[in-house]
């Protein structure tokens, strides 16, 4: 039947894959992540594997850094449901409804109970929003059924995870990523799982000079070693281009230039 992969808050799942098709959710924990974690299965059984797990109000401020700032979320919400085909009726819960229940439940009152096969909308119709702690903000006039349940299955999930963090009473909780089954059945390589940020997540960080360069450095990874790894640095090791504000400056200005140049390029090339 496969294998599967899941992302998490205990037994309240956020997104989950088989075998090889997955969401690649390495983005959101470091490597020295990897502990020993809960995996539920079907009829209540527990078995404790490798996994990767960080707590949500960590795992918060690597969602801003991603892009899922709490003001970035309605318009991804709304870019969601314009995704949606015609033929789907049109989803019933506004994104504020949808922020209010999920930053008002309580994380700690949700009991979820798993099945590790359900059909498509299922999940989220039957398990999620019938679970007692969620179904009370629901508003009356929602009606809970498969096409509903197949829309947020569906959502991108670092919304619904960066909603949740809003609630304080949650930020303790560990967001953990299973992915032993995967891995000991043969569908992915370990090293697959456990990487580093990749480039194009990361942040350039210029400065005048490399004793700024070298206080910033240090501060980050002592006052902030969770998101340390968003933040890179010009080599200072010789001859070091940026001494001076002027041509920190310059700098600037010809990058910039480069990157209006390379928007006029790909608009030549789509034409």
């Amino acid at each position: 039947m496969g294998s599967m992969i899941t992302l998490g808050i205990e037994k309240f799942e956020i997104d989950w894959g088989k075998n090889t098709i997955f969401n690649d959710h390495s983005c959101l924990f470091l490597p020295s992540d990897i502990e020993q974690i809960p995996y539920y299965y079907a009829n209540n059984i527990v078995e404790i594997k490798e996994g990767l797990s960080r707590r949500l109000g960590s795992v918060r401020r690597r969602l801003d850094l991603l892009g899922y700032s709490y003001q970035n979320l309605e318009k991804k919400y709304q870019q969601a449901i314009k995704s949606m085909p015609e033929y789907y009726p049109d989803i019933q819960i506004s994104f504020q409804q949808y922020d209010f229940i999920m930053s008002s439940i309580d994380l700690h009152k949700v009991e979820i109970d798993n099945d590790e096969y359900y059909d498509l909308g299922e999940y989220v119709s039957q398990y999620i929003l019938k679970e007692p702690e969620i179904s009370q903000y629901l508003p009356e006039e929602v009606t809970v059924d498969k096409d509903l349940g197949t829309f947020f299955e569906n959502l991108d999930p670092y919304i619904t995870l960066r909603i949740l963090a809003e609630n304080k009473k949650n930020e303790n909780f560990l967001v953990q990523w299973r992915f032993a089954d995967v891995v000991e059945n043969g569908w992915v390589d370990r090293n697959e799982i456990i990487k580093q940020l990749p480039d194009q997540a990361k942040i350039l960080i210029v400065t005048e000079g490399s004793s700024d360069t070298f206080i910033i450095e240090r501060s980050l990874n002592c006052l902030y070693p969770d998101i340390a790894d968003f933040f890179y640095f010009v080599d200072m090791e010789e001859n070091y281009p940026f001494t001076g504000t002027g041509n920190l400056y310059k700098f600037c200005q010809d990058y910039q230039e480069s990157i209006y140049k390379t928007m006029f390029l790909l608009f030549l090339i789509t034409m």
